[in-house]
């Protein structure tokens, strides 16, 4: 079995959770390889100290204390009045430059093609024709 394998299986195996073929792969293969016996290790070693964890009893006051705080269904707005009213302020003044510029432009279109249209050219109109 390669290294990637056994690696994998490693907490299985401390675990005894590997079938017993692949219980005997990994055994084989840990008397050869140096980097997995030092991988196991290094799992054994964090199993010893999840195991050696002892909790700690919270003291009946602070529990008591938790679990009368009042609890509130209400939503907490991120939003005041006052930055609701700025966002839908600048959204109106958006809007309404859109428009002035979209009328100004097809003013200065209009304007442009009725200059081009007229008897008289463009050219007459820069000679002083007009």
């Amino acid at each position: 079995m390669k290294c990637e394998k056994v690696k994998d299986r490693l907490q299985a195996f401390i675990d005894k959770e590997t079938s017993p073929e692949v219980t005997e792969e990994i055994r084989t293969h840990l008397l050869d390889c140096i980097s997995c016996q030092n991988e196991l290790r290094n799992l054994q070693k964090v199993d010893e100290f999840i195991l050696s964890y002892q909790e700690e009893d919270v003291p009946k006051a602070l529990t008591e204390k938790l679990l009368n705080i009042p609890y509130s269904d209400k939503k907490i707005s991120h939003f005041s009045p006052f930055k609701k009213l700025s966002v839908a302020a600048s959204i109106l003044i958006a809007f309404i430059l859109g428009a002035w510029v979209s009328s100004q432009t097809l003013q200065n279109r209009n304007s442009t093609d009725s200059l081009l249209s007229s008897d008289n050219n463009l050219y007459s109109y820069f000679e002083g024709g007009y």
